[in-house]
């Protein structure tokens, strides 16, 4: 095979076949009233100062007294040719490629009227489909006037009214558009200048209203898209003062390269943020906004007040109250309930073992689909959004997601967690010493170094049990251990726990490396401190409270209770001949 030199190369142009004009038409116009405010938008962009409409069943007109085509030259490259870009000297208010007027051809035959030309464009009819009649008249029209009958009429006059149908519906399109609108004489539109907006930027004016279902997005006056309440936290119109980057259809933004839609997002943003550091309860919808914010955003936290945004009750609970994300996130621990045991959540809910979240939680929001695992971790993105890196009452924790399968496996069979105010004096005593000693327990024995929460429990089985990441229950029975001296048992169940990383409330197996674990938490020297501290905790609670101990303590009190007086003595000798030795 012989290939061509350099010199033999034929360059070639594409062609687009006439039938793909006529479809794009087609395709692009997705309604009657859409692609009558495209009309209207070409009238702004020829430079009109008014537009006057007029509607019957059969069709309609429109005329502004814009500057229309003159020539031949501007008929043939804005009237003739679909899709010629605009020059960069030639700022229009919102054509790019000259393809709009295209789509109220495909609902009605039409007649344009501009300067000296007459243009008959008819798709239906056989002699033509992408072509139109010119006719070139003496006398000179000024402006541009459509006159359009419907290829539909009897479809057309179905939708003909000027409260409800395509009439209101382009009233609603065009209802920002910056020059007068007439429809039989009377005002059509509503003029940015003479609204009363709430807010205005260099970038749009804004209008808020909370109770609003939509935000309304207007295009330099022009309807773009509705925005859900809950994407931004608050309904309203948003009419931007400078073109947005839409889509061929103009009915979706180009969100990753309009720079515009970005600085007005980050208004509104502003807005919702002010809202947010005023207010002390959210509605479901701008709840929704604000979790959005946090889960997908990337404002900064410190555009709130960090305190009125935790403060702020929104989320909620197993009851069906709101609670505030402090309440949330307070304990460290969460749940994700399973839709299933509402019994089991509100007694999880109310021990204080965790918190219980609820899918209704995210009910609005752009976490999809709602599944455990997506819930957790937006939980984790939003925890980490708040806390991380920042102090927060006076704690920096890690937050620990506990599998609610094992606490209802745990709260509905033998096991119960019991209240403070069930336990006996001496029990409360002995609980609240093993409390204090906790953070170092955590520490000695948690190879992770979290500390539970030691909580009194009641159980058939059991001596203690844990969840494996936020609790110690101690079985309430074996508290009295104290009054016989066995502050080494309890040390010993606490060392037992926090050995477990899993739940032992269940069936569970004590291997190899458990019990090796287990051995060296007893045997290290600062186990025997623990049990020092047990013991000298518990003697000087019990003396205070007036508890008569049991018959070994009782022995230690009355001993060290005849020693002191000679103690004292002889400690103030010593201090008097320099010589002593004070052991610590």
């Amino acid at each position: 095979m012989t290939m061509k030199t350099a010199q033999e190369i034929e360059r070639r142009q594409f062609a687009v076949h006439p039938k793909i004009l006529l479809t794009l038409m087609r395709e692009q116009a997705g309604s009657l009233q859409k692609a009558l405010a495209e009309l209207v938008m070409n009238s702004v962009d020829a430079g009109a100062t008014r537009i006057d409409l007029n509607f019957t069943p059969e069709g309609f007109t429109l005329s502004d007294d814009g500057k229309g085509f003159s020539t031949r030259e501007q008929l043939e490259e804005s009237f003739d040719t679909f899709g010629k870009p605009h020059d960069e000297a030639d700022t229009p208010h919102y054509g790019r490629f000259r393809v709009g007027r295209g789509q109220i051809m495909s609902y009605a035959k039409t007649i344009w009227r501009s300067g000296p030309f007459e243009m008959h464009v008819d798709m239906n009819s056989k002699l033509g489909e992408s072509g139109y009649d010119l006719i070139v008249h003496s006398q000179e029209t000024h402006g541009c006037t459509i006159a359009g009958t419907y290829y539909d009429p009897d479809k057309s006059s179905n939708e003909y009214h000027v409260e409800y149908g395509y009439i209101a519906s382009l009233r609603k399109l065009v209802r920002f558009v910056p020059i007068p609108i007439y429809l039989d004489g009377l005002p059509f539109n509503t003029l940015p200048s003479t609204f009363d907006w709430d807010l205005e930027d260099e970038f749009a004016w804004y209008k808020f209203d909370k109770d609003d279902y939509k935000l309304r997005i207007y295009n330099k006056g022009v309807f773009v898209r509705d925005h859900d309440v809950s994407e931004f936290g608050f309904g309203g119109y948003v009419v931007s003062k400078h073109a947005l980057l839409v889509n061929l259809a103009r009915n979706a933004i180009r969100v990753g390269e309009c720079t515009i839609w970005r600085s007005i997002c980050e208004a509104l943003r502003e807005r919702f943020a002010l809202r947010v550091n005023r207010g002390k309860k959210l509605s479901v919808e701008e709840g929704a906004n604000l979790l959005n914010e946090l889960m997908f955003g990337d404002l900064s936290i410190g555009h709130y007040d960090r305190e009125a945004l935790l403060n702020i009750k929104f989320i909620p609970d197993i009851n069906g109250q709101f609670q505030s994300l402090a309440s949330v996130f307070s304990s460290g621990f969460l749940t994700i309930f399973d839709g299933n045991h509402k019994m089991i959540a509100e007694r999880v809910q109310k021990s204080g073992r965790a918190y219980v979240i609820m899918e209704s939680m995210f009910y609005q929001t752009r976490l999809e689909p709602r599944t455990p695992d997506n819930m957790k971790n937006a939980l984790f993105k939003i925890y980490d959004r708040l806390f991380v890196n920042v102090r927060y009452c006076g704690r920096v924790g890690e937050l620990v997601m506990l599998d609610f399968e094992g606490l209802v496996q745990e709260m509905d069979g033998t096991h119960e967690i019991l209240d403070d105010t069930l336990l006996e004096e001496e029990q409360k005593v002995v609980l609240d010493c093993l409390r204090e000693i906790n953070d170092q327990a955590a520490v000695l024995f948690e190879s992770r170094k979290i500390r539970r929460k030691l909580v009194a429990g009641k159980s058939d089985q059991a001596s203690a049990w844990t969840d494996g990441v936020s609790y110690i229950a101690i079985n309430a029975r074996r508290l009295w251990a104290m009054r016989d001296n066995h502050a080494l048992r309890l040390i010993a169940l606490l060392a037992h726990e926090y050995t477990h990383n899993d739940p032992s409330s269940v069936d569970h197996d004590h291997d190899y490396e458990f019990y090796t674990r287990f051995h060296d938490a007893l045997l290290d020297h600062e186990t025997a401190t623990l049990i020092n501290d047990l013991q000298r905790k518990y003697m000087a609670r019990i003396c205070k409270a007036g508890i008569v101990p049991g018959k070994y303590f009782k022995y230690q009190v009355n001993y060290l209770v005849n020693w002191a007086p000679k103690l004292a003595t002889r400690l103030k000798n010593k201090l008097a001949t320099g010589y002593i030795e004070i052991a610590k």
